[in-house]
């Protein structure tokens, strides 16, 4: 019961951002197990880095995705220039194609993380995208795969371009 008691106040203190608590994982933390003393040390290391890099390039996707249906469906790049690389291919694809979307409504249903990979200095990022597109009378729901690279530039994670789009399934609904 004592030793549930400690995993609750760790884990609580590591939420809160402490840097003097921890608990046994992956042979980065120390634990001394007394009755009146908790002593935590947090060891800083290169994957604590990793975890805020993947937050910070996870967060640029979701920004991403959530400003897209607007973006497509008032042809305006704009709701997506904070997300994008100013002279990336992916905002040059994004400047034509917007413009020839203005008779479709697209609905961005969600978005799945397929893999990561750090390729130095850059992350390649597959992303399973499922949405519904609207042309006319027609709605067609798609899932597509692509990858994102995404880079950093001036201090910010950017997408800088999008590579192996494949359209996995489409159909009329």
């Amino acid at each position: 019961m004592l030793r549930n008691f400690y995993k609750s106040y760790i884990h609580l203190c590591i939420e809160r951002g402490a840097t003097n608590c921890t608990r046994p994982i992956k042979n980065n933390i120390t634990f001394f197990d007394e009755i009146y003393n908790i002593n935590i040390i947090i060891q800083k290391d290169n994957n604590n880095e990793n975890l805020n890099l993947n937050s910070q390039v996870d967060t640029v996707i979701k920004e991403y995705w959530a400003n897209y249906a607007n973006a497509s469906n008032k042809g305006d790049i704009s709701y997506l220039q904070n997300f994008i690389t100013p002279e990336g291919e992916l905002h040059n694809e994004l400047v034509n194609t917007l413009a020839q979307s203005s008779n479709k409504t697209t609905e961005v249903i969600g978005y799945t993380k397929d893999n990561m990979k750090d390729e130095g200095g850059k992350y390649r990022v597959g992303i399973i995208v499922q949405s519904n597109i609207k042309e006319g009378e027609i709605t067609k729901s798609r899932k597509e795969y692509m990858e994102f690279i995404v880079i950093q530039e001036n201090g910010q994670w950017l997408i800088d371009k999008v590579e192996n789009k494949q359209v996995r399934e489409e159909k009329q609904i």
